[in-house]
């Protein structure tokens, strides 16, 4: 599962897994946690974080970048969660939350032979 985090702000590190603040963000970490599968926590300024992992929280929007970062950006993640799951090929992948750093991964998966699916 691939939760993204957008809309952060502060100057403390905290654990990857509460940097989704948003009411919908919030509920796929609670679900995420209480599953089985592997899941990670998205961030524009950081890019594919395991859930413990500490970041300073950033304001930063993948939308609001320009199409060489978000093109970066995209295979930065595709490569971290390809080191952290193996291959991505026939690999369902739950997009948690609807926003531009999810959507910003839909194709990128299909390339790789995913199956980028919504919540469940």
């Amino acid at each position: 599962m691939l939760i993204g985090a957008t809309d952060q702000d502060g100057e403390e590190p905290v654990a990857a897994r509460a940097l989704g603040r948003s009411d919908g963000a919030a509920a796929a970490v609670r679900a995420a946690a209480a599953g089985d599968a592997p899941w990670f926590v998205l961030s524009a300024a950081h890019g594919l974080l395991a859930p413990g992992a500490w970041a300073v929280p950033s304001p930063d929007r993948l939308d609001e970048q320009t199409p060489a970062y978000r093109d970066a950006w995209t295979a930065w993640v595709l490569a971290r969660l390809e080191a952290e799951c193996g291959d991505l090929a026939d690999r369902e992948v739950e997009l948690a939350t609807d926003d531009e750093l999810t959507s910003a991964l839909r194709e990128p998966l299909r390339a790789r032979g995913a199956r980028p699916i919504p919540p469940a």
